[in-house]
C-alpha cells in the first residue's frame, strides 16, 4: 500500500539524513540530523561496509536496555544523550512514516472493509491510512469510536466514545496524528493531519501554542509505543484503548488477522488475545492471513482452533467479497 515495513525504516531515515529531508521544515533541523546520523552511526560501527542496515528494533532495543541498567553505549553525553538520540529516533520514525504517500489502489481497498457491516479495525501500526481511508464516514454527524475519549484539535472539547459509532479504529500503540497531555492525560486526535512530529521540540517547546494543551500544560508528547523488545510502560490512556480492543474480540463472531507476525515481545497483544478468546462457548470464526509460514507455529501456540492462510492481503479480501 506504499508503507514501509519495520525493517525497511532505519534504511529509510538513513537516507532522508543523507538527502538532508528528513525533519525538513522543523526548527533546528541540520543540528538534528547531524547529531542523529552521528549517534546512528556510533551505534552501527559496521554501517559503511553493511548492504543492508539492521532494524531499527535493534537499535531502540539496545537503547532501552542500556538505560534500563544504568549504563550508557554512547562514548560522550551519557543518560541524557542516549535519550535523546530515542527521541530522535522515535522523531525520525514519525518523519518517515508520514511522508510516505499511500497508494490509492491501498486506500480503496481499506475502504471496502470499512463497507462491511459492524467492522472493527484494531491495529498496532502508527500510520494514518486506516484514518484516510474513513475520511468518507466523517461529517458533523458521524461519530467514531477510537476506544477512548479524545480532544478535539481546535475546540479543545472532549469527545466521549460514541455509544453508536459509524465505526471503531483502536489503535493499540499510538498514531502519526495523535499528541497527549502528560498533565490531564488526555489525547489531540487530528482527523486531518499527521501532529505527532511536533513533538520533537517538545523540550524547547518551538511550536508554542500547537504544542499546549487546552488545560494548559505545554508541551504535548507523541504517544505510541516504539518497536523495541523492551516495551516499557504502556502509557495511561492507551489502557482504555486496549481494554475497548479486548471487547470488540471477546464479542466478535469472524476475526481477521492479517499481516500480524505475532512477535514473542509483543505481549500485551498476546495477552489481548488470551483473554479475549477465553469463553470457549463463543463461536467464532478465526482466519490468519500472512504472505509465509514464519508465523504459523507461534499461531499454533495461541489458537485451538484457527486457519492460517499464506495468501496475503488478496487472500483477506478475496475471502471478504465471498
Amino acid at each position: 500500500m506504499g508503507l514501509p515495513l519495520t525493517g525497511e525504516l532505519l534504511s529509510l531515515m538513513v537516507e532522508a539524513l543523507k538527502n538532508e529531508t528528513l525533519f525538513e521544515g522543523l526548527p533546528n533541523a541540520d543540528a538534528k540530523r547531524r547529531e542523529l546520523m552521528g549517534t546512528i552511526e556510533e551505534l552501527v560501527p559496521g554501517m559503511r561496509s553493511l548492504e543492508k542496515l539492521p532494524s531499527i528494533i535493534d537499535l531502540l532495543s539496545l537503547i532501552d536496555y542500556s538505560l534500563a541498567e544504568g549504563f550508557t553505549v554512547l562514548t560522550t553525553g551519557g543518560s541524557n544523550k542516549l535519550r535523546r538520540t530515542r527521541a530522535l529516533l522515535e522523531s525520525g520514525l514519525l518523519d518517515v512514516l508520514s511522508r510516505s504517500r499511500f497508494s490509492k489502489l491501498g486506500v480503496d481497498r481499506l475502504q471496502e472493509i470499512i463497507s462491511q457491516e459492524d467492522t472493527c479495525i484494531v491495529t498496532t501500526n502508527y500510520d494514518s491510512l486506516p484514518d484516510l481511508a474513513i475520511q468518507k464516514l466523517l461529517t458533523d454527524q458521524a461519530s467514531i469510536d477510537y476506544g477512548m475519549a479524545w480532544r478535539d484539535p481546535v475546540s479543545g472539547k472532549l469527545l466521549q466514545r460514541p455509544s453508536n459509532p459509524v465505526f471503531r479504529l483502536f489503535k493499540l500503540h499510538g498514531s502519526v496524528n495523535w499528541l497527549g497531555c502528560p498533565f490531564c492525560e488526555h489525547i489531540y486526535v487530528n482527523q486531518d493531519a499527521d501532529i505527532a512530529i511536533l513533538d520533537i521540540d517538545s523540550d524547547s517547546n518551538e511550536f508554542g501554542e500547537a504544542t499546549m494543551c487546552h488545560c494548559g500544560y505545554a508541551p504535548l508528547r507523541r504517544v505510541i509505543v516504539s518497536p523495541s523488545i523492551s516495551r516499557g510502560a504502556y502509557q495511561t490512556p492507551l489502557r482504555a484503548v486496549h481494554l475497548a480492543a479486548l471487547e470488540a474480540l471477546r464479542s466478535a463472531v469472524e476475526v481477521y488477522i492479517v499481516g500480524y507476525s505475532l512477535p514473542v515481545e509483543d505481549l500485551m497483544v498476546r495477552s489481548l488475545f488470551l483473554r479475549g478468546f477465553s469463553d470457549r462457548a463463543q463461536k467464532r470464526s478465526v482466519k490468519v492471513f500472512q504472505v509465509s509460514d514464519d508465523a504459523r507455529v507461534r499461531y499454533n501456540m495461541h489458537f485451538e482452533h484457527h486457519e492460517y492462510f499464506v495468501s496475503g492481503f488478496e487472500g483477506f479480501l478475496s475471502e471478504l467479497s465471498q
